[in-house]
Parts: C-alpha cells; sequence; structure tokens
C-alpha cells in the first residue's frame, strides 16, 4: 500500500514531516541547527534541470550543504554518481542515511564547512551540487573562495541554486575576477534559470513549485 506520508518526486522518495521515521528521528536525534530541519524547493529544480540535462553516468559528485541529501541521493539514483554528502552540521546526517537507504544507493557522509573543504577534497571530485547554500551575507567570501578551490582543483561543473542576492553576487564576482577558466567551467542555475523552469515544476509537482524562492518544503 502507498504510504501517505511518502512523496515521490523526480524518482527518489521522500519522507514527509508526519511519517513515524521523521517523528522518531526528530524526538531521538539531536536537531539539525543550520536550516537542515526541513526541505527546501532549490533541490527540486536543480533535479529538474539535471533532469533534463543529465549528468554523464559514475562522476564523482559533492552535494555542499546538503542538508537532507536529496540532491546526491538523486544524483545517485539517477547518474549512479559516487556521492559524498557534506555539511557543516551532523546533525543532518540521521535524515540523509534515512533517505539512503529508503531510495537503495549509497552516499558517504563527511562535516565540513565551506572553509573547511580544500584544493585535496576538490580534487577528487568531478561535479558540485548545492542547493540553499548562501543563506547569510557573511558566508558570501566563504562561497566565492570556494568556487575558486574547487575550480583550481578542476572541478568540471558546479551547480548551484538558491536565488537569494548572496548566492548570485559570490557567482557575478566569481565571473568578473575571471575565476572560470580551465581547468573547469562553473555553471550557476540561479534565479533567473529557475523562474523559467518554475512553471513546468508547478504543473508537474503541484504545491512544491508553488514558490521557487527562499520559501521551505512543509512536508
Amino acid at each position: 500500500m502507498k504510504s501517505p506520508h511518502v512523496r515521490s518526486i523526480h524518482g527518489i522518495r521522500i519522507l514527509k514531516s508526519k511519517h513515524q521515521i521523521i517523528k522518531r528521528l526528530r524526538k531521538e536525534e539531536p536537531a539539525p541547527k543550520l536550516y537542515g530541519d526541513q526541505v527546501w524547493h532549490s533541490s527540486f529544480l536543480i533535479m529538474e534541470y539535471l533532469a533534463q540535462h543529465p549528468l554523464p553516468q559514475r562522476q564523482r559528485i559533492m552535494d555542499i550543504g546538503c542538508g537532507w541529501g536529496l540532491l546526491g541521493i538523486f544524483c545517485a539514483k539517477h547518474f549512479a554518481g559516487d556521492i559524498v554528502s557534506v555539511d557543516a552540521d551532523s546533525g543532518v546526517f540521521p535524515y540523509v542515511r534515512t533517505h539512503e537507504t529508503l531510495n537503495d544507493v549509497s552516499v558517504r557522509t563527511e562535516q565540513a564547512t565551506f572553509g573547511e573543504l580544500k584544493h585535496a577534497d576538490f580534487a577528487a571530485q568531478d561535479v558540485i551540487v548545492g542547493a540553499d547554500i548562501c543563506f547569510w551575507p557573511s558566508m558570501v567570501k566563504e562561497l566565492k573562495a570556494l568556487i575558486a578551490r574547487a575550480l583550481l582543483a578542476g572541478v568540471k561543473k558546479n551547480y548551484s541554486g538558491r536565488p537569494r542576492p548572496y548566492h548570485l553576487f559570490a557567482a557575478r564576482r566569481a565571473l568578473q575576477r575571471k575565476l572560470l577558466q580551465p581547468p573547469g567551467t562553473l555553471a550557476v542555475t540561479g534565479a533567473n534559470h529557475f523562474q523559467r523552469h518554475a512553471a513546468d515544476h508547478r504543473q508537474s509537482s503541484g504545491r512544491l513549485g508553488r514558490r521557487c524562492h527562499s520559501s521551505p518544503l512543509t512536508p
């Protein structure tokens, strides 16, 4: 029987807040502190983009600011990616592991801030993805430096989504300073791109696509 507390979006299964497993996690595990206590819309919009522009199979993919890990799990499910899900808040990892099991994939987890991710970490990756990863003005400098380190380490693609002014500002500054040169390329999917896809997303996903800005998805 189909559970009313499990939703399927872009081919992955996601537990709603009323599911007994989520209730148990919230009762037994330390609560996430850095906005990782819920699902955010940006992940689904990046999934939609990647569904239309698929990644090569078996890429090494880092999901930064992973939260519940859904974007990395999507990449593991559809592209057989070797996924490392990174977040500064270890409180999100029980939710990552829960959805990893639910979707029958395997991902690794690593606790690290933007500043703690070094050249060697990025040299082991082909692609970086991240949704809702720049939510304070103070994070702009960290994100800009992260983009530069990733490109210098040879990361081929960076798909980041969150139409916050802070994130787009960091991407623009990286462009202006000519950081986006070989060995890698950078694709930033920001507000304008997501708005072009929002209409189709609304039709296919109902209330999930009502807003493509800062509102969290309330399962």
